[in-house]
């Protein structure tokens, strides 16, 4: 019985570099059907070759907008998680909200809506019209919705704190009365 040796799996540089090998060969081939005048066979060679090459920036200009959309949305999501947590706000809603990791789900939302912000400038760069239109309706939508999120959250806020205010001043008044002699538990 003869050993194989063991496969290896495909590097990504053997793969660019394979591209840039048979881009190459393409280029050769093509000047060489040009010198012998065969222009039946160049001109769908160069069709080819500029389809590649536009498609290869469109490629290029998606890959550094999501890198970007990446880095941003990373260096966001840090800052935020960091911000909660130095605030504490696990610890203070642990008793409302149990076993729920309110600082990483808030981070990893403004993950989302860095990517959700970052997508038409993606699909645009990828010349991807059709799906272009109805994820700017959908932005503009969430953008006409924050004014309406943000004042609910206001309104939450507030109303939380005058229930704390409530409830301290009827356990407060409540104890005042020695509510507790009155009507003892247990």
């Amino acid at each position: 019985l003869s050993k194989r040796p063991a496969e290896k799996p495909p590097r990504v540089t053997e793969f660019f570099s394979s591209i840039v090998y048979y881009l190459v060969l393409l280029f050769v081939l093509m000047a060489i059907l040009e010198l012998f005048h065969l222009t039946m066979l160049v001109d769908p060679i160069k069709l080819l070759l500029g389809s590649i090459l536009v498609y290869s920036s469109r490629f290029f200009f998606f890959f550094l907008l999501v890198v970007t959309a990446w880095l941003i949305a990373k260096v966001l999501r840090m800052a935020t998680l960091s911000l909660l947590t130095s605030m504490q706000i696990d610890e203070k809603f642990a008793q409302r909200l149990p076993n729920i990791a309110l600082s990483k789900n808030i981070s990893d939302i403004v993950f989302g809506l860095v990517f959700l912000f970052f997508l038409p400038a993606i699909l645009d760069a990828l010349a991807l019209q059709g799906l272009l239109s109805p994820v700017n309706v959908l932005i503009t939508k969430v953008l006409a919705f924050l004014p309406n999120l943000v004042g609910a959250a206001i309104l939450a806020i507030i109303a939380w704190i005058i229930a704390e205010v409530l409830r301290k001043l009827v356990v407060a008044a409540l104890e005042t009365v020695q509510i507790n002699k009155l009507f003892p538990c247990g």
